[in-house]
């Protein structure tokens, strides 16, 4: 795309929004729009069991819904 060699590209709100000259027009219609669905946890032999599970929190709570959209991304329903 940044070449010129394509007049079209799908890629991840997230990754390609932040490039510059790249230009959002929506998304796709109906059945071809897909949602990618993250995971997060915290693994047993984390050193930092309290500020992953701190993270967590702060990601699934309404709080951070703000900064999750800011990021072209939607907070977890």
């Amino acid at each position: 795309m940044a070449r010129g060699e394509a007049e079209m590209a799908i890629q991840q709100l997230n990754v390609s929004t932040p490039v510059a000259g790249t230009d959002y027009v929506g998304n796709l219609p109906g059945d071809l729009h897909e949602y990618v669905v993250f995971a997060v946890a915290t693994m047993a032999v984390s050193k930092q069991q309290e500020a992953a599970r701190a993270f967590i929190e702060f990601v699934a709570s309404p709080e951070a819904a703000p900064l999750l959209r800011k990021g072209m991304m939607e907070p977890a329903a």
